[in-house]
């Protein structure tokens, strides 16, 4: 079979960028062909604005797509995130092209502008079941109300041309997921639960006993959990016995909240930036421990199985 992957990559990698590598190497390995179409969200501000604009529907990604399925000819189409570089246009280019179509659904961008259910602290699903007019307001896409105006352009936009209407099969990494999903407006008859997966890294050189390192790795935003940690480590540190003491948290990531974690890190916290996925591998083989404090509905957390 001939699978054609559609997926606008992050600036920054992000486990969906990571899954569908997982995904596409699984398929080959399985005899099977795996065309991608990738186009990675700007990194520059005059580049992201252009594809901004475009966001609503991207006539030129999709006449790309078309393209693809005439040249190419595959048997079906996998769409992961299509926000901002391609736009929904591309779900209409597969299906008009014939193709059955399937799109796995990484968070909760279908009616959440801020993607994650999560606002102020605390869940939130004002926009649940509704017109996206509350995350404008409250500017919930990169505190910007310019910004979230476009995305809510681009989710109302997606619902009038009734895209999704389209799909002929949804997939959600877990049944959690799939029951806020379903709340949201995705059918039930066409969402089917697909666990995400990790290769074996490999044994251990040593026991995490051994180990005085404790790893977080994530975005550094509030939904994450990253305050609660900071709070929790501050604790810890100040009660903590002689060999507790010696214990170092490693911070791996970055996100709109970096600064404030760095200003307000207790001692025994180091903040390592973003790494590469065979560095962070290679951290957590060598770990005491793993700490995954979010407080979002985490759909599934790749990190998670990696650890």
């Amino acid at each position: 079979m001939k699978v054609l992957q559609l997926h606008a990559g992050y600036r920054t990698p992000a486990g969906e960028d990571t899954v569908v590598e997982a995904e596409a190497r699984a398929l080959r390995r399985g005899g099977h062909e795996v065309e991608q179409a990738i186009e990675h969200n700007p990194a520059t501000t005059v580049a992201a604005l252009r594809a901004l604009a475009r966001s609503r529907y991207n006539r030129v990604t999709a006449a790309h797509v078309s393209e693809l399925c005439d040249t190419i000819r595959p048997d079906i189409a996998h769409v992961h995130n299509t926000w901002f570089a391609q736009s929904s246009s591309v779900i209409d280019a597969v299906v008009d092209a014939g193709l059955p179509t399937v799109m796995t659904i990484h968070n909760y961008r279908l009616s959440c502008l801020g993607v994650d259910l999560f606002r102020d602290n605390a869940i939130c699903t004002s926009c649940v079941g509704r017109s996206p007019v509350a995350g404008i307001v409250h500017r919930c896409y990169r505190d910007s109300f310019a910004l979230s105006a476009v995305m809510a352009v681009e989710v109302m936009s997606t619902r009038r041309r009734r895209t999704l209407e389209r799909i002929d099969r949804f997939v959600a990494p877990s049944a959690f997921m799939a029951d806020r999903l379903v709340d949201i407006g995705v059918p039930a008859d066409r969402l089917t639960v697909k666990p995400h997966f990790t290769p074996d890294p490999g044994p251990r050189a040593s026991s995490p006993s051994t180990s005085n390192d404790v790893l977080f790795i994530g975005r550094l935003a509030s939904a994450k959990g990253i305050r609660t940690l900071l709070r929790a480590w501050e604790r810890h540190a100040s009660g903590a016995s002689r060999e507790a003491s010696a214990r170092r948290l490693t911070i791996v990531g970055d996100g709109p909240l970096a600064a404030e974690a760095h200003e307000s890190a207790p001692r025994g916290v180091e903040f390592a930036g973003w790494l590469s996925h065979a560095e962070v591998q290679r951290r957590m083989r060598g770990a005491r421990a793993f700490v995954f404090p979010s407080e979002w509905y985490e759909p599934f957390g790749m990190v998670l199985i990696e650890a």
